[in-house]
């Protein structure tokens, strides 16, 4: 029986799940860049077998986000 809770299986792929990925590329992020870099790399893990333009549209939304925080710490730093 599929386990939906712990191991759903649109959120593994090759034998990998999507939680150690997400935790493996936040690991050096400050608190607020991994808050946005989770979902969009959740939303792209899942995009085809979980609503593939929305979820689309979803990670962009956080990726976009982000853009806007590292640009205006950029900026800031000039």
């Amino acid at each position: 029986m599929p386990d939906n809770v712990n191991h759903p299986a649109h959120y593994t792929q090759s034998g990998i799940e999507c939680i150690d990925a997400i935790e493996a590329a936040c690991t050096d992020k400050p608190g607020p860049e991994a808050a946005l870099v989770a979902p969009v790399i959740k939303y792209l893990w899942r995009y085809k077998a979980k609503g593939s333009a929305e979820s689309l549209r979803k990670a962009q939304w956080y990726l976009n986000r982000l853009a806007d925080r590292v640009e205006t710490a950029e900026e800031s730093k000039r």
